[in-house]
């Protein structure tokens, strides 16, 4: 197939090409797709829309086969985990994946082959070396606010879904499990792991940190369960952009406690 030959002919398509199939994935070309594309890691499958042309198709298969190799290295389960680390994981694997596509779309235009660009084509092209030129493509995926309000609405929406979910099978062992920011960054390790906790990564819009706090409390008081606050660890982001240091840190919580604690004698 066309698409196949082509892809061999990139360095980073014959290579990702090659450990999709070596992890056992299945690539189809699945008619009525509403994207472009999406990788189904649970079922094994890489599936493409075969109404794009060639030159949309190529980037668009980096994309979903670089969150085919991420499931190799960070698996989450969106029910057991603390919400934020849910949020922030997932951000980092989008973000991930936008740099791997963006460092193969500069790759496959230097050997002339005709490919779609990407927003951070240009900015990867600036730099000399390779890792840094990803580290601010990924970067700059979590400047453009409109991906953050996209992925806030989606988990808004997720959460609220998911806490009524597991509230109704009575399962009080949900949204609890910490998935440590070192293990996050395993998918990114061109980017500093702070990052990942900065106000520029780790904020939320408001709407939607309320919607999730109000769905994850609804749930615990159903089950009896812990609630799960850590959406509130988060910082703010109000309608215009701005961020809000308002987090609500264990470490202040305990201080307080014991602050009252200390009044009472």
């Amino acid at each position: 197939m066309k698409f196949f030959d082509t892809l061999q002919k990139i360095p980073m398509g014959r290579e990702t090409l090659a450990a999709v199939q070596e992890l056992g994935f299945d690539i189809r070309f699945e008619k009525g797709l509403s994207d472009a594309g999406c990788c189904d890691a649970s079922k094994k499958q890489i599936l493409l829309n075969p109404m794009l042309k060639e030159r949309d198709l190529l980037p668009t298969f980096m994309h979903e086969a670089r969150h085919a190799l991420q499931s190799e290295i960070l698996q989450v389960d969106d029910e057991k985990t603390l919400a934020a680390d849910t949020i922030k994981a997932y951000r980092a694997m989008e973000a991930d994946a936008v740099a791997f596509e963006t460092a193969f779309v500069v790759q496959a235009q230097k050997a002339g082959i005709a490919v779609r660009t990407t927003p951070g084509a240009d900015l990867f092209r600036k730099m000399k070396d390779p890792e840094a030129a990803k580290a601010a493509v990924f970067r700059s995926w979590y400047a453009d606010k409109n991906n953050l309000t996209l992925y806030d609405d989606f988990y808004a929406e997720q959460f609220e879904v998911m806490a009524e979910k597991a509230a109704k099978r009575g399962d009080n062992a949900c949204f609890c499990e910490h998935l440590p920011t070192t293990k996050i960054a395993a998918v990114c390790p061109y980017v500093s792991s702070d990052f990942l906790d900065s106000p520029e990564a780790f904020s939320i819009r408001e709407p939607a940190k309320e919607r999730i706090a109000d769905a994850l409390e609804t749930y615990a008081k159903k089950t009896g369960s812990k609630p799960d606050i850590s959406v509130q660890t988060m910082y703010s982001r109000t309608k215009n952009g701005k961020i809000i240091d308002d987090r609500i840190l264990p470490s202040s919580s305990v201080a307080l406690h014991l602050k009252a604690l200390r009044g009472r004698v």
